[in-house]
């Protein structure tokens, strides 16, 4: 079998056919993908559309959590289950282009061995076609990599690089994807990137991950902190957690209602300003990154974190 799409499910009632439905009219036989549908506990009535199409298709497999138990940990149990030479991870409430997977496989990558084939997304569906070609191949190591994204569904794994080296989800309710895409290419695996744009990303409000909230960012500087201790390499390290603080920044301008709560700082607010604005112009690579919130960098301070 070439390709375990992994697919998991919580409260996605709205958009669950539609991502089921790219991936089975990939034109693929049905003998060479399976769809592996792991269902976190919903509310909605998400469970009984992956009952239906499991009943429907003999090459879908339906897993029942016994509890909620968040995106990570579905992933792992999805993956543990899976048979393809690849695994997909792909989120519920997204789906593949039409005939992208047939585009990607006359690329004829395949026979090549791959640890990871590396593709493109678009969160638009105005997009151009036809545009198909290797981008490069080697190692990861040896790549002038431009557009670093910790994102799972960016990539196809070959299961058996996964299965040798141990790689699972940790049980971070955010961005646990961010350490399992780190630590995979952390490996130096063989990578062939590919111009083809594959998967939709829909952006909306209520994903598995949206917590928009002070948990939610203390969360993301508890997976900084795990690649920080997890890397054997500093300059991939250093692109990961600029990336990651791109997020937390984002997060921040969402979350400021909740930490001006929390913040010790409120006090006193023209004077931490001045102090701020002189300190980001001499300060470490995460704070020169393009107009950082000031109620990020108190944060910082408070989680002792900046030098």
């Amino acid at each position: 079998m070439l390709i375990s799409f992994v697919v998991p499910v919580y409260n996605v009632e709205p958009y669950l056919s539609a991502c089921l439905d790219s991936i089975l009219n990939q034109g693929l036989d049905k003998d060479d993908f399976e769809i592996i549908i792991v269902e976190d506990c919903s509310t909605d009535g998400s469970l009984q559309i992956c009952k239906d199409y499991s009943c429907k298709y003999e090459n879908i497999i339906l897993i029942e959590n016994d509890k909620n138990i968040g995106l990570g940990l579905t992933r792992n149990k999805g993956m543990e289950c899976a048979r393809g030479e690849y695994i997909h991870f792909v989120d519920s409430d997204d789906y593949l282009f039409p005939n992208s997977i047939q585009e990607l496989l006359s690329l004829d990558l395949i026979k090549q061995s791959p640890d990871i084939i590396w593709f493109e997304y678009s969160s638009t569906t105005n997009i151009p076609r036809g545009v198909n070609k290797i981008i490069y191949k080697g190692k990861y190591n040896d790549y002038c990599d431009p557009g670093l994204s910790f994102s799972v569904w960016k990539y196809w794994f070959k299961r058996s690089f996964l299965i040798k080296n141990n790689l699972y989800f940790t049980d971070h309710k955010t961005a646990e994807d961010a350490i399992f895409t780190f630590s995979t290419l952390s490996l130096n695996p063989f990578i062939i990137v590919v111009s083809t744009i594959i998967y939709y990303y829909r952006q909306r409000d209520g994903q598995m991950t949206a917590n928009n909230d002070i948990s939610y960012v203390n969360c993301l500087f508890e997976v900084v902190n795990v690649i920080k201790n997890k890397s054997t390499d500093k300059n991939l390290s250093s692109l990961y957690i600029r990336e990651l603080f791109k997020d937390i920044i984002c997060h921040f301008y969402r979350s400021q209602r909740t930490l001006k709560e929390c913040i010790q700082f409120r006090n006193n607010l023209k004077e931490h300003t001045l102090l701020y604005n002189t300190i980001i112009k001499r300060g470490p690579w995460y704070l020169q990154l393009s107009r950082v919130p000031l109620l990020l960098y108190f944060y910082l301070k408070i989680k002792n974190i900046l030098l």
